[in-house]
């Protein structure tokens, strides 16, 4: 019962409710079941729901008329409801006939009552609902949608007073839908005769019923009960027209749900509690309909999963094995994978073995000597890779502490300028000896990071300003840049990015290629035309290509393959170290060199470095 779980302290106001139908009439459970979900409720005490059941359909007759009034008059005398809601056809006349002796002046909800019916009674301003409309026309459209191969309609009613009224509705819509297959009436049969008349059809028939009260013979049932009965003995699928009758073996239906009935009644009783008007309550034009479907039944008649209309409600649809055990079956079907895998790695490596024992049998008499032969080839190998590793170590460290001793020697000879016994540059001649102490630090560094490179390729790369970086190579150049009279174009760029390197390494390059561009052009190019250009761009979202590029002879193109490699140089007096340590670094770093030739004349080298990702 509705609001019977509800604790307050002080009782709640009574509310009746008058159905026409029996207490266990499936559509009213439903219906009950929305008229109890409270939606809306702000009241302290919830109202405390009475329920009456005419069981018109059985006892429609006046005389049973007139001891229901008298009983419900007697019953709540000494507690009179505050709001009646009338359930059903039945119920509503009742009331508005015998309302001004049982209950004066107490408004009325009607629920579950049909538009039709509504349109032939006048009423009152304080009796105030939302009609239905059971839509046998839209469930006769979805039968003819999903089984457009259809032959004949068979359409079921009982013998009863409210099985002719929706005998005489199904034939008024049906006669003027103009079908063009035949239609059969079953109307008013016993159960039996029913039944075996429905065994007899053919799956291209379609039966359509709203259920029944009372067969041929009398007997009394309720509408689900005979669709239960219908639906098992068919031999074709079968429509209907309550939301009840889904699951009772019918295919579906459009139909209205009995729970939306009793929530919008709840809704008016709860507006009517808090003492708003009748006539102030809006309600919906309509209860709505809405496609319902039993899934079994789509299976059972073979109905095609993609005929359902996309709106429709699908009821008793089991998952499928995906969806029900997705996990279960994504781990057995990987443990069936690797089982299959090693079954197949298992076959290949047996067949292989078997060839590698018959070659190996072929084989056995050479293996003494080839292991010999090899024995003193690893030897001699050996002795090779410890040389040419100790030599390539060696020179490497050589060419590269001689850069930084030069600036020191530099910077050594310019102070020895200065040092007088009564010099006036002793600033000058500290700032000089501070660059000294600096270069010399800095070669022990490059000393450190050249035999860590060498020995593991390790790079400690953190996060660095690129501008700034490259602005240090060039102020600690500069010296040497201006005794060989070259001019640098660089621009300083406040958004240059930062770049994820070790800074003392990837310096190393930057002077590598400068020195390599002002040795270039020393010989070979007019003292006014020796520029050196250095810029940088971001060559995509992760990378940054730092150029150095100069206006001396460039390198001949049978050349421009060999230059990165170890021991090559273009130079007489070189050694080939100092591009090979570049590419060495710059990979490590995960970029790459490269050589461009200018088309004015010059060589442009380039590299890549990674650009710092921010955090966060």
């Amino acid at each position: 019962m509705p609001g019977t779980c509800a604790a307050a302290q002080t009782p709640g106001p009574n509310v009746l409710v008058i159905s026409s139908s029996s207490r266990l009439l499936p559509g009213f459970v439903e219906f009950d079941r929305g008229l109890g979900g409270g939606d809306g409720d702000t009241a302290r005490n919830p109202p405390r729901f009475f329920v009456e059941f005419l069981d018109a359909p059985e006892f429609g007759a006046e005389a049973y008329e007139a001891k229901a009034v008298a009983y419900l008059k007697e019953k709540y005398a000494t507690r009179p409801p505050r709001v009646i809601v009338s359930a059903g056809n039945s119920a509503l006349p009742l009331l508005l006939r015998h309302r001004a002796e049982m209950f004066p002046g107490v408004p009325i909800v009607h629920a579950s009552v049909e538009r039709a019916f509504l349109n032939g009674l006048a009423l009152p301003a304080d009796v105030i609902g939302v009609p239905v409309e059971y839509d046998i026309r839209g469930t006769l459209e979805l039968a003819l949608h999903l089984h457009p191969g259809a032959n004949r309609l068979v359409i079921v009613t009982g013998a009863g007073r409210w099985d002719r009224e929706r005998q005489a509705a199904i034939r008024a819509v049906v006669e003027n839908r103009h079908l063009e297959l035949p239609v059969e009436y079953l109307e008013g049969r016993p159960g039996s005769e029913v039944a075996a008349r429905l065994a007899q059809l053919t799956p291209d028939t379609i039966v359509l019923t709203p259920g029944y009260f009372d067969d041929g013979t009398g007997r009394t049932t309720t509408p689900r009960e005979s669709v239960v009965m219908m639906a098992a003995a068919s031999a074709a699928p079968l429509y209907v027209l309550f939301s009840s009758q889904i699951g009772a073996g019918a295919v579906g239906g459009r139909v209205a749900s009995f729970v939306e009935m009793g929530r919008q009644a709840r809704m008016m009783v709860n507006r009517l509690l808090e003492g708003v008007p009748p006539s102030s309550i809006v309600a919906p034009p309509m209860i709505p309909t809405q496609v319902n479907v039993d899934w079994r039944q789509i299976r059972r008649w073979n109905i095609a999963a993609d005929s359902i209309p996309s709106e429709a409600t699908i009821q008793f649809r089991e998952p499928t094995l995906w969806e029900a055990h997705r996990t279960q079956v994504i781990v057995a079907g990987a443990v069936l994978a690797l089982q299959g895998a090693w079954i197949i790695a298992l076959l290949l490596s047996r067949r292989k073995l078997r060839q590698v024992q018959v070659s190996l049998n072929h084989e056995y008499e050479h293996r003494v000597d080839a292991e010999r032969l090899a024995e003193k080839l690893r030897t001699y190998l050996s002795a090779a890779e410890k040389q040419s590793s100790l030599g390539a170590l060696t020179a490497g460290i050589a060419h590269e502490i001689g850069q930084p001793l030069i600036s020191v020697k530099n910077y050594a000879q310019a102070a020895k300028r200065y040092l007088t016994p009564d010099s006036p540059h002793r600033e000058k001649l500290g700032e000089l000896l501070a660059e000294m102490e600096s270069e010399a630090g800095r070669a022990g560094a490059i000393i450190q990071r050249i035999r860590n490179l060498l020995a593991s390729c390790r790079v400690e790369a953190v996060a660095v300003p690129l501008g700034s970086t490259l602005e240090e190579v060039l102020s600690a150049m500069k010296p040497e840049l201006d005794g060989h009279h070259c001019r640098v174009v660089y621009r300083p760029s406040a958004s240059a990015p930062q770049v994820l390197v070790d800074p003392l390494q990837i310096q190393l390059v930057m002077v590598n290629l400068i020195r390599n561009a002002v040795e270039a052009m020393d010989s070979a190019t007019p003292v006014d035309k020796r520029v050196v250009t250095v810029e940088f761009r971001e060559d995509d979202e992760r990378m940054v290509e730092v150029s150095v590029a100069d206006t001396g002879p460039g390198v001949r193109p049978d050349e421009e393959d060999d230059i990165f490699e170890s021991l090559y140089s273009t130079k007489v007096a070189g050694m080939g170290i100092g591009l090979a340590t570049c590419r060495t670094i710059v990979e490590a770093h995960g970029g790459r060199i490269r050589y461009t030739s200018n088309p004015a004349g010059g060589a442009t080298l380039r590299f890549t470095v990674p650009i710092a990702v921010p955090s966060g």
